[in-house]
């Protein structure tokens, strides 16, 4: 689950989630389903669907409530976190007045995430100083954690950007990374690297949308890859040797950023680096939902007459079809919801009839980083893993 969500299939992370909760409801482990609910909330959070998230946390918030526990509060910034974003002030405020009335003064995370909600309150209601003050201040403060911090400096550079101070808004939003790297260097269990990628990811997105408008392709190529090597590890990412991995390999590499309403791909080659904007996550969502129903179904997709196949390959590869003849070495590397696509299943770009993966021979990374660092190759025996489910549908046969 941690795993599914880090990456950013949030999809399946929550399939996971909303399969669990019922299940601690019907055991009567009221804690188990308040976790799970928040969990949930947390997924539909990050997907962009606050009404659905809004309405898992306040079930949360009232098990929470019922059981008189300590999350109580960190479920009523929740709520009210959901609100902010919808720009709903008056529908947050009653919630988040009930998290700072019951927040422990000794938690210091929820009580910067409380000051943070405060000053994206005053943004909102056009009073900049007031939030340029409470943002400056909280980044500033080094007795927070790093991920508070980080996300107000980033705040900060979006309020900069936003109100015309672009010099200013590059200085801030070249800050992250360095804050960045001081939150990793102190969660050291995988689950917290994960769940940190994951939090701050729309800072990063706003910050790649940020360089590509103002023409600066390729740092925003390398601030794209460097969150998911943050999480992942692997070499750090300069475009000169990515131009270099794909002379030395004969490979195309694509790389896929996808935001919330914006996306980008940036299809690079021994001589170029080319980049493409696409629609974001919730434009390719929904496509990607209809279309992995259509594969677990069992349909072809070749003979289907559903065009999600068809749009799904316009969208993603067409773009890139100059640098992807027949017979093409790809590296591929996808982001958030692509995680969950079968790109092998995809229209060929120049043969609409045939399976991509019957004109191009396609390797599959979770970071561009894990590219470059140097193969680890396993010595000893090797083994070759084939599955073979006890059951099978029809018309398919078990395996001799």
């Amino acid at each position: 689950l941690l795993a599914v969500a880090g990456l950013g299939d949030h999809d399946r992370a929550l399939d996971l989630l909303l399969r669990a909760e019922p299940l601690a409801v019907a055991a009567g482990q009221q804690h188990d389903a308040m976790v799970w609910l928040g969990q949930a909330g947390s997924i539909l959070f990050a997907r962009g669907d606050f009404p659905a998230a809004a309405e898992r946390f306040r079930r949360a918030l009232k098990i929470s409530e019922s059981l008189g526990t300590a999350f109580t509060p960190a479920w009523a910034y929740s709520v009210a976190r959901t609100y902010l974003e919808r720009n709903d002030l008056p529908a947050a405020e009653p919630y988040l007045a009930q998290a700072t009335k019951l927040a422990d003064p000794n938690d210091l995370a929820l009580g910067a995430a409380l000051a943070l909600s405060r000053a994206r309150i005053a943004e909102a209601q056009s009073r900049l100083p007031d939030a340029e003050s409470a943002y400056q201040s909280i980044a500033a403060d080094t007795t927070l954690a790093p991920p508070d911090r980080q996300e107000a400096l980033g705040r900060l550079a979006r309020l900069y950007a936003r109100s015309s101070r672009p010099n200013e808004a590059a200085n801030k939003y070249r800050d992250l990374p360095a804050v960045g790297e001081a939150t990793r260097s102190r969660l050291e269990r995988d689950d917290s690297r994960l769940s940190y990628g994951a939090s701050i990811a729309d800072l990063y997105a706003e910050y790649v949308d940020f360089l590509m408008e103002r023409g600066e392709t390729l740092p925003a190529l390398e601030t794209a890859a460097a969150i998911r090597g943050r999480l992942l590890g692997g070499a750090p990412v300069r475009t000169a040797s990515l131009r270099q991995l794909a002379a030395a390999t004969g490979h195309v590499i694509l790389f896929y950023s996808v935001g919330p309403t914006r996306s980008w791909l940036w299809t690079i080659t021994p001589t170029a680096v080319h980049a493409s904007l696409l629609p974001g996550a919730d434009t390719l969502r929904p496509l990607l939902a209809n279309y992995r129903q259509l594969i677990e179904d069992l349909r072809d997709p070749r003979q289907s007459e559903d065009p999600t196949r068809r749009r799904l390959t316009e969208l993603l590869l067409h773009p890139a079809a100059a640098a992807l003849p027949p017979g093409a070495h790809v590296y591929l590397v996808p982001d958030g919801p692509l995680h969950a696509l079968n790109f092998e299943t995809l229209a060929s770009p120049h043969h609409p009839d045939r399976y991509w993966i019957e004109d191009a021979t396609i390797t599959v990374a979770p970071a561009l980083g894990l590219l470059l660092a140097p193969a680890q190759r396993p010595s000893g025996a090797r083994a070759l893993l084939v599955g073979d489910p006890a059951v099978m549908p029809e018309p398919y046969q078990p395996l001799p």
